[in-house]
């Protein structure tokens, strides 16, 4: 093993619990990838307490003082969960406390903490303080930051950052605010499910034509998106929108899903539990829209009741266009050469964090 450690480059043990076990062991200073943690949060028949057991306990600390050449590290779903008794706890806390040290790991392009429930303000400051070339940070489900880590983002990393998922996260409209306006490079921004935003946070990001304005991904599910903002994006994204999250949107009508099919870029549409849109509106969206490959439209709650005919053109249509939230995957790794596709994935139902 420490002869492979020292030689590796490229490593990638998502899924296994046996090499997950090991990855101390593995890493070395020639590694550039690295690729841990689970294959994918919607995976139904995942115990957390069995996943728990196989990531191992200051894993970051060892690629910390291991690995200074990484550019990319994934591990989504660094969830620890609790056996109940107080050393393991404490054991769970300090783990969490040392992904500060990923801080080290100044070549950093891309880092993906993806549910890593424990994971608190001070690593997210010292990451965004000293990794000045990241590009590329997925904090999603990290339920315990709080407004300083964001803040530290958009001070320290205005100037690389081009993606960041923070959906179902508890941030301020205040500070996401603060990211736009600073960040001005950013093409991803996934704001799904966040906690404490709503509209008033589309009407600032649509209302000034200079806050992120080459944006190929905007996640806003959750935040009650409406005709209204669909109009917004629809004139400001035209040319480079790709992929819009709006799920669990209340207002949004099938006036504002012609609005979306006049997108001539979008090909990602998360459009889960619309509640005022119509089966006759979603087909014409992808009869309007040649260019929309993935739509996810589960649980919507039909403004009209449909024909049959409209019932079947709709599964048809549907069935034509399947979306995954998983599909993050194929992102770049290093982000320099290619273009990288965009996260944007739905909620979690996850064990609760350790306080």
């Amino acid at each position: 093993c420490t002869a492979l450690a020292r030689s590796l480059r490229s490593l990638n043990v998502r899924g296994s619990r046996q090499l997950q076990r090991r990855l101390p062991e593995l890493v070395g200073p020639r590694l550039r990838v690295l690729e841990a943690g689970w294959q994918s949060e919607f995976n139904a028949t995942q115990d957390p307490h069995e996943w728990s057991d196989a990531l191992p306990r200051g894993l970051f600390a060892s690629i910390g003082r291991q690995c200074p050449s990484i550019e990319t590290l994934r591990v989504p779903g660094y969830l620890l969960v609790d056996g109940y008794d107080e050393e393991d706890i404490i054991s769970i806390k300090a783990s969490y406390r040392s992904i500060s040290e990923v801080a080290k790991l100044s070549q950093l392009r891309r880092l993906d903490l993806c549910c890593a429930m424990g994971l608190l303000d001070s690593a997210v400051m010292a990451v965004a303080r000293d990794c000045r070339r990241l590009r590329s940070i997925n904090l999603r489900c990290c339920q315990l930051l709080t407004d300083p880590a964001l803040r530290a983002i958009a001070e320290h990393l205005q100037e690389e950052l081009v993606h960041i998922n923070i959906s179902c996260c508890n941030f301020s409209d205040a500070a996401v605010r603060r990211l736009a306006s600073s960040c001005r490079l950013l093409r991803t921004l996934d704001l799904c499910y966040c906690s404490k935003l709503g509209p008033a946070i589309l009407a600032f990001l649509l209302g000034d034509a200079t806050l992120c304005p080459a944006l190929r991904m905007l996640g806003v599910g959750g935040l009650d998106f409406g005709d209204e903002e669909a109009a917004g994006v629809a004139r400001k994204y035209r040319d480079t929108l790709e992929h819009l999250g709006i799920g669990s949107s209340r207002r949004l009508t099938d006036a504002g899903l012609v609005l979306l099919a006049g997108l001539p870029r979008l090909r990602k549409l998360s459009a889960h539990r619309l509640e005022s849109v119509s089966r006759r509106g979603l087909i014409e969206l992808c009869e309007r829209a040649p260019g929309l490959r993935h739509i996810d439209a589960e649980e919507c709650a039909f403004a009209l009741p449909a024909p049959s005919e409209d019932q079947h053109r709709l599964s048809s249509c549907l069935e034509e266009r399947t979306y995954s939230y998983d599909d993050s995957d194929s992102e770049t790794d290093v982000e320099i050469e290619l273009e990288p596709q965009e996260p944007l994935s739905g909620w979690a139902r996850l064990a609760s964090p350790i306080a």
